[in-house]
């Protein structure tokens, strides 16, 4: 008996949970725009404003798995307006903060809420759609918002700058959760039928394994010292083996260990991750270039950010047409071919046209990696049992997030590392030269302060030392996806699109 189609009422529901993707997306992206106010109103050090910025996507990686689990059993519509609840007022905290370490704080707890959010509106698109072509479209529009809410933070950001202070870009995020809690009587309540107690230990082990390479990962593009890299890094590799043997041995697992053995599976995840590290390239790094090299209104700058969406958009839409067609999907190598020649534009901005450069390099690069995301996707949903929608959303992403939270740390760093080492300031005093070192935003007001002749220059040195960074770390960005590009064609990649295939196929 065909599975029955959904009522009004379910798509209503469905405009709740693409509504909740979008704040928590949109919150990963819409301090892009607001580095430059907040680093004159706080005045962060560069390691302080990349704690800032990747705190958020940190701790969702480090919390995901456990919270989707806890979905599984508590129900996904009780967490969901947890943590609804929760992003609310952390969003209120965030922006009427006064320091740094009340920005960290607040961003910390965003993550956990953010955890609690994404793997139950993942997982309660199963629950609200029987209909297997309901269901592939309700998960695109889910997808959509959460493309969506990439991409417009930037402008939302800059638009709120245009007439209020840098908290003000916190503001919509609580709203729209006030709006969620309000609306969540439209969404079914799941649970599994035998629930069992949460295994605490696995659940430590996770947190521990993730939290440790995270700071172990930290202390590398900060400087730290080797014992203490090498001591967090093997201890939270140790931990994760733990885990992933633990589950091998539970009856009701965190983890369902025979997904972890799926080449596709893990194909899929790094795929992810992947994909997400660069991201911030396209964020972060170039909300910088946009304001403090080329002198853009963060409003500005944050339209000159829409064309991701665009290609988000435009790639959502080929794989629709594709699905339609029962056709075979973006082929991997071919997805990281264009990828890597969208990254090869951004080492030339600033030598020619500049902003088309800029345009067709955001375009391109999330044209050609929305497919095979939204393909990893299916792959690690289809993978679980109904019962463990929770679980798997929520290993989902934990990939993405933590590939996002990892790329910013180590692209930001190495573009942070460029950056100061490509700019000469004998000629200014130390103390001085000591704030322009520490983050691009710092050395353009800096050189705003500064007399006439010495302000030009330092803009000059700022400028170009700036637009180095940005090469050098798209240069890197692009040698990686060339390397996974030659190896996704080993039998794994081809794995995924077989895996698909099949599941397709199965009605």
């Amino acid at each position: 008996m065909p599975a029955s189609r959904a009522r009004a009422r379910d798509w209503l529901a469905l405009s709740v949970l693409t509504l909740a993707a979008l704040v928590v997306a949109v919150d990963t992206t819409v301090l892009a725009v607001a580095v430059p106010s907040l680093t004159a109103t706080l005045h962060p050090d560069s390691t302080t404003l990349l704690w800032i910025n990747d705190i958020y996507g940190f701790v969702i990686a480090a919390t995901m798995i456990a919270m989707g689990s806890a979905g599984d059993r508590i129900g996904h519509r009780t967490l969901l307006i947890s943590g609804a609840a929760c992003f609310a007022v952390a969003s209120a905290f965030a922006a009427a903060a006064t320091t740094t370490a009340t920005l960290i704080l607040a961003r910390a707890v965003l993550g956990s809420a953010a955890a609690m959010l994404t793997p139950a509106t993942l997982a309660l698109i199963p629950a609200l759609f029987g209909n297997k072509a309901q269901r592939s479209l309700a998960l695109s529009v889910w997808m959509g918002g959460f493309v969506a809410g990439y991409a417009i933070g930037p402008v939302v950001g800059g638009v709120l700058l245009q007439r209020f202070w840098w908290g003000s870009v916190f503001v919509p995020g609580a709203v729209a959760m006030v709006l969620v809690v309000a609306a969540a009587r439209l969404l079914p309540q799941t649970t599994r039928a035998r629930a069992t107690r949460p295994d605490l230990i696995s659940t430590c082990l996770s947190l521990a394994a993730v939290l440790l390479l995270v700071f172990g990962f930290k202390q590398v593009t900060v400087g730290g010292e080797a014992t203490v890299i090498a001591g967090a890094i093997l201890a939270g590799a140790i931990l994760a083996t733990v885990f992933v043997r633990r589950q091998r041995t539970l009856d009701d697992p965190l983890i369902d260990p025979i997904m972890l053995r799926s080449p596709a599976v893990r194909t899929s995840l790094s795929v992810m991750a992947l994909n997400l590290a660069i991201g911030p390239i396209f964020g972060f790094l170039l909300a910088q270039y946009l304001q403090s090299v080329l002198g853009m209104s963060p409003l500005r700058a944050g339209l000159w950010m829409l064309p991701s969406i665009a290609g988000m958009a435009g790639g959502l839409a080929l794989t629709s047409a594709l699905s339609r067609r029962r056709a075979r999907s973006v082929p991997l190598p071919a997805a990281y071919a264009a990828a890597t020649a969208a990254l090869a534009l951004l080492t030339v901005v600033g030598r020619q046209a500049t902003l088309p450069l800029l345009a067709s390099s955001e375009f391109l690069y999330f044209f050609a990696t929305t497919p095979v995301t939204l393909r990893a996707i299916e792959t690690v949903l289809t993978a679980a049992s109904t019962e463990r929608s929770g679980a798997a959303s929520a290993l989902s992403e934990t990939a993405q997030e933590l590939g996002g939270a990892l790329g910013l740390t180590v692209f930001g760093s190495i573009a942070a590392a460029v950056y100061r080492r490509q700019l000469p300031l004998s000629d200014i005093p130390a103390a001085a030269a000591e704030r322009a070192r520490s983050s691009v935003g710092s050395a353009t007001a800096l050189a705003d302060q500064l007399p006439a002749p010495a302000g030009e220059a330092l803009a000059v040195h700022v400028r170009d030392a700036f637009t180095t960074a940005i090469h050098t770390t798209a240069a890197v960005a692009a040698a990686a996806l060339a390397i996974a590009a030659i190896v996704s064609r080993s039998g794994e990649a081809r794995d995924v699109a077989r895996t698909v295939a099949k599941d397709r196929n199965a009605d």
